[in-house]
């Protein structure tokens, strides 16, 4: 089995790829599971004024899905078995999943389905402004309204989770706290890749405070949900028939 978990922009320093596969070596068995990232550098466009010229949250997807396809399907002709999105919003996952015949998730999705089933409604804590709206656009488009208690933003660039440490935790902690309090939530997920790995960490402080709520880490139960998928030998549905002959 090989499940590879992929970041949507490209990253040839290791910039993203060699911190972030530690973060998730602490939480999943790493075995059959490698990080890697697209190849093609999208043009940066700056077309919103509160929207850097790197684009950010579901504002990226325009720019980033057809790199994100090409990867999935080199992926796919390469013996990958299942593909893991980095980013909790899964930029070009859906997309993704129509053209090749392997599992492509979206690991937002999968981690909101099952707050869905864990709890009555569920937070998401979200990097920043354009996050959030992609996050409401999401949820929307997974049927989910209805389950979603609140989206609360850090204010945090995801650059800084790691070297603020205590500043990112002690923020983490107040937010869940409010959803908990002010919004009824009873599941916390935390809305960014390079939030993986204080999951753990927030529980336990949210138990130490009385608060009793699930916390979960999207890409770790994503990874995992994929491995499930490729042994019972499940997949997308795909609209695209399998005979499509447009050539990356």
């Amino acid at each position: 089995m090989r499940i590879v978990v992929l970041g949507h922009m490209p990253d040839p320093e290791g910039i993203f790829l060699e911190p972030f596969g530690k973060m998730l070596s602490k939480e999943v068995d790493m075995t059959d599971v490698e990080i890697a990232a697209t190849d093609d550098m999208p043009e940066m466009v700056q077309y919103k004024e509160d929207i850097s010229p790197g684009a950010g949250g579901l504002d990226s997807i325009p720019l980033v899905v057809p790199g994100v396809m090409k990867k999935a399907k080199a992926l796919e002709k390469e013996g990958a078995d299942a593909v893991v999105m980095a980013c909790i919003l899964g930029p070009g996952a859906y997309q993704a999943g129509q053209i090749v015949d392997i599992p492509v998730l979206d690991p937002g999705e999968v981690a909101m389905h099952t707050a869905a089933m864990l709890g009555r409604r569920f937070t998401v804590l979200a990097p920043g402004l354009s996050g959030l709206r992609g996050f409401q656009e999401n949820i929307e488009r997974y049927g989910l309204t209805g389950k979603l208690a609140s989206i609360l933003s850090t204010d945090i660039n995801p650059a800084s989770y790691v070297p603020k440490e205590r500043e990112t935790m002690e923020v983490m902690l107040n937010l869940s706290i409010k959803a908990i309090t002010e919004d009824e939530a009873a599941v916390i997920i935390l809305g960014c890749g390079m939030m993986t790995g204080k999951g753990r960490e927030l529980k336990r402080m949210l138990d130490e405070k009385g608060y009793d709520v699930t916390v979960i880490q999207p890409v770790p139960l994503a990874v995992e949900f994929a491995k499930t998928l490729v042994k019972l030998n499940l997949k997308q549905t795909r609209l695209v028939p399998p005979d499509y002959t447009y050539r990356f």
